[in-house]
Protein backbone atom coordinates (compact mmCIF):
# COMPACT_ATOMS: atom_id res chain seq x y z
CA UNK A 1 0.00 0.00 0.00
CA UNK A 2 2.81 2.35 0.89
CA UNK A 3 4.52 1.76 -2.49
CA UNK A 4 1.21 2.45 -4.25
CA UNK A 5 0.81 5.80 -2.49
CA UNK A 6 4.40 6.81 -3.30
CA UNK A 7 3.87 5.82 -6.95
CA UNK A 8 0.67 7.92 -7.16
CA UNK A 9 2.46 10.93 -5.59
CA UNK A 10 5.35 10.54 -8.04
CA UNK A 11 3.03 10.38 -11.06
CA UNK A 12 1.01 13.38 -9.90
CA UNK A 13 4.14 15.45 -9.24
CA UNK A 14 5.41 14.74 -12.77
CA UNK A 15 2.18 15.97 -14.36
CA UNK A 16 1.75 19.13 -12.28
CA UNK A 17 2.95 22.17 -14.18
CA UNK A 18 4.78 24.83 -12.20
CA UNK A 19 2.59 27.83 -11.48
CA UNK A 20 4.12 31.17 -12.41
CA UNK A 21 3.39 34.02 -10.08
CA UNK A 22 1.62 36.96 -11.67
CA UNK A 23 3.31 40.28 -11.11
CA UNK A 24 0.86 42.64 -9.48
CA UNK A 25 1.76 46.29 -9.38
CA UNK A 26 0.44 47.98 -6.27
CA UNK A 27 -0.36 51.59 -7.15
CA UNK A 28 0.65 54.48 -4.91
CA UNK A 29 -2.44 56.43 -5.92
CA UNK A 30 -6.02 55.37 -6.57
CA UNK A 31 -8.16 57.26 -9.10
CA UNK A 32 -11.79 57.47 -7.99
CA UNK A 33 -14.53 59.12 -10.03
CA UNK A 34 -16.61 61.22 -7.66
CA UNK A 35 -18.74 63.15 -10.16
CA UNK A 36 -19.55 62.19 -13.75
CA UNK A 37 -21.34 64.00 -16.56
CA UNK A 38 -22.27 67.02 -14.49
CA UNK A 39 -22.74 70.54 -15.90
CA UNK A 40 -20.94 72.24 -13.01
CA UNK A 41 -18.69 71.42 -10.06
CA UNK A 42 -18.38 73.65 -7.01
CA UNK A 43 -15.22 73.28 -4.92
CA UNK A 44 -13.77 74.96 -1.87
CA UNK A 45 -10.06 74.67 -1.16
CA UNK A 46 -8.54 75.34 2.26
CA UNK A 47 -4.98 76.66 2.28
CA UNK A 48 -2.42 77.05 -0.49
CA UNK A 49 -2.88 75.09 -3.70
CA UNK A 50 -1.62 74.77 -7.26
CA UNK A 51 -3.80 74.63 -10.33
CA UNK A 52 -2.05 72.55 -13.00
CA UNK A 53 -2.75 70.87 -16.30
CA UNK A 54 -3.39 67.14 -16.07
CA UNK A 55 -1.46 66.30 -19.26
CA UNK A 56 1.79 68.20 -18.64
CA UNK A 57 1.56 69.10 -14.93
CA UNK A 58 2.30 72.72 -15.91
CA UNK A 59 1.44 75.14 -13.10
CA UNK A 60 -1.31 77.49 -14.25
CA UNK A 61 -1.61 79.35 -10.98
CA UNK A 62 -0.72 79.24 -7.33
CA UNK A 63 -3.38 80.48 -4.95
CA UNK A 64 -4.67 80.50 -1.40
CA UNK A 65 -7.97 79.46 0.12
CA UNK A 66 -10.84 79.66 -2.35
CA UNK A 67 -14.48 79.18 -1.41
CA UNK A 68 -17.26 78.00 -3.71
CA UNK A 69 -15.32 78.10 -6.95
CA UNK A 70 -17.62 77.19 -9.83
CA UNK A 71 -16.00 74.99 -12.49
CA UNK A 72 -17.89 74.80 -15.77
CA UNK A 73 -17.14 73.39 -19.21
CA UNK A 74 -16.88 75.72 -22.20
CA UNK A 75 -16.62 75.03 -25.91
CA UNK A 76 -12.85 75.49 -25.75
CA UNK A 77 -11.90 74.43 -22.26
CA UNK A 78 -12.86 74.95 -18.63
CA UNK A 79 -13.95 77.95 -16.59
CA UNK A 80 -12.33 77.96 -13.14
CA UNK A 81 -14.20 80.68 -11.31
CA UNK A 82 -13.85 83.70 -13.60
CA UNK A 83 -10.80 82.35 -15.42
CA UNK A 84 -11.25 80.80 -18.85
CA UNK A 85 -8.68 78.05 -19.35
CA UNK A 86 -8.32 76.78 -22.91
CA UNK A 87 -7.45 73.25 -21.82
CA UNK A 88 -9.67 70.17 -21.45
CA UNK A 89 -8.62 69.26 -17.91
CA UNK A 90 -7.18 70.73 -14.72
CA UNK A 91 -5.80 69.38 -11.47
CA UNK A 92 -6.10 71.01 -8.06
CA UNK A 93 -3.13 70.10 -5.88
CA UNK A 94 -3.45 71.31 -2.28
CA UNK A 95 -0.37 71.86 -0.15
CA UNK A 96 -2.09 70.60 3.02
CA UNK A 97 -4.47 67.68 3.47
CA UNK A 98 -7.37 67.21 3.66
CA UNK A 99 -8.40 70.44 2.04
CA UNK A 100 -10.64 70.02 -1.01
CA UNK A 101 -14.39 70.15 -0.56
CA UNK A 102 -16.64 69.02 -3.38
CA UNK A 103 -20.07 70.02 -2.20
CA UNK A 104 -20.09 69.12 1.50
CA UNK A 105 -17.59 66.25 1.25
CA UNK A 106 -13.95 66.69 2.22
CA UNK A 107 -11.33 64.90 0.09
CA UNK A 108 -7.65 64.15 0.50
CA UNK A 109 -5.23 64.06 -2.40
CA UNK A 110 -5.68 65.89 -5.71
CA UNK A 111 -8.80 66.64 -7.68
CA UNK A 112 -8.79 66.35 -11.45
CA UNK A 113 -11.61 67.93 -13.45
CA UNK A 114 -11.98 66.85 -17.07
CA UNK A 115 -14.30 68.10 -19.79
CA UNK A 116 -15.97 65.09 -21.38
CA UNK A 117 -16.71 64.59 -25.07
CA UNK A 118 -20.36 65.44 -24.51
CA UNK A 119 -19.48 68.83 -23.01
CA UNK A 120 -19.97 68.00 -19.33
CA UNK A 121 -17.53 67.54 -16.44
CA UNK A 122 -15.99 64.58 -14.65
CA UNK A 123 -14.24 64.89 -11.26
CA UNK A 124 -11.61 62.35 -10.22
CA UNK A 125 -10.05 62.16 -6.77
CA UNK A 126 -6.42 61.01 -6.97
CA UNK A 127 -5.69 59.73 -3.48
CA UNK A 128 -3.21 57.50 -1.62
CA UNK A 129 -4.29 53.87 -1.40
CA UNK A 130 -4.45 53.92 2.41
CA UNK A 131 -6.50 57.12 2.44
CA UNK A 132 -8.87 55.53 -0.09
CA UNK A 133 -9.33 52.47 2.13
CA UNK A 134 -10.06 54.72 5.13
CA UNK A 135 -12.67 56.57 3.06
CA UNK A 136 -14.29 53.27 2.13
CA UNK A 137 -14.27 51.81 5.65
CA UNK A 138 -16.06 54.82 7.06
CA UNK A 139 -18.95 54.22 4.64
CA UNK A 140 -18.95 50.42 4.30
CA UNK A 141 -18.72 49.27 7.95
CA UNK A 142 -20.00 50.31 11.33
CA UNK A 143 -17.63 51.38 14.09
CA UNK A 144 -19.65 49.04 16.31
CA UNK A 145 -18.45 45.97 14.41
CA UNK A 146 -15.78 43.77 16.02
CA UNK A 147 -12.28 45.02 15.17
CA UNK A 148 -11.44 41.77 13.37
CA UNK A 149 -14.40 42.26 11.02
CA UNK A 150 -13.23 45.82 10.29
CA UNK A 151 -9.70 44.54 9.59
CA UNK A 152 -11.10 41.91 7.23
CA UNK A 153 -13.13 44.58 5.41
CA UNK A 154 -9.99 46.75 5.12
CA UNK A 155 -8.10 43.87 3.49
CA UNK A 156 -11.00 43.17 1.13
CA UNK A 157 -11.35 46.87 0.21
CA UNK A 158 -7.62 47.24 -0.42
CA UNK A 159 -7.49 44.07 -2.51
CA UNK A 160 -10.49 45.16 -4.57
CA UNK A 161 -8.93 48.60 -5.16
CA UNK A 162 -5.63 47.07 -6.31
CA UNK A 163 -7.47 44.64 -8.60
CA UNK A 164 -9.54 47.46 -10.14
CA UNK A 165 -6.41 49.58 -10.61
CA UNK A 166 -4.85 46.69 -12.56
CA UNK A 167 -7.99 46.10 -14.63
CA UNK A 168 -8.56 49.79 -15.43
CA UNK A 169 -4.97 51.04 -15.58
CA UNK A 170 -5.48 52.56 -19.04
CA UNK A 171 -8.64 54.44 -18.10
CA UNK A 172 -9.12 57.86 -16.56
CA UNK A 173 -10.20 56.28 -13.29
CA UNK A 174 -10.04 52.91 -11.51
CA UNK A 175 -13.11 52.98 -9.31
CA UNK A 176 -16.42 54.72 -8.81
CA UNK A 177 -17.37 56.21 -5.45
CA UNK A 178 -20.74 54.46 -5.28
CA UNK A 179 -22.09 50.94 -4.80
CA UNK A 180 -20.99 49.89 -8.29
CA UNK A 181 -17.45 49.75 -6.85
CA UNK A 182 -17.16 50.51 -3.14
CA UNK A 183 -18.86 53.37 -1.34
CA UNK A 184 -16.17 56.05 -0.93
CA UNK A 185 -16.92 59.35 0.68
CA UNK A 186 -13.54 61.01 0.91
Amino acid sequence: MRRYILLVIAIISIHIQPVSAAVIEIPDKIRVIIADDVPEIVVSIRGDYFLTTVETDEVLKSARTSFNVRIRPTDYGIMFGNEHLKIPSIQITPQNEPSIYLGKRLYRGNLQVLRTKNGLLRAINVVDLDDYVNGVLYHEVSHRWPIEAIKAQAIASRTFAIYQAQENRRGYYYLKADVSSQVYGG
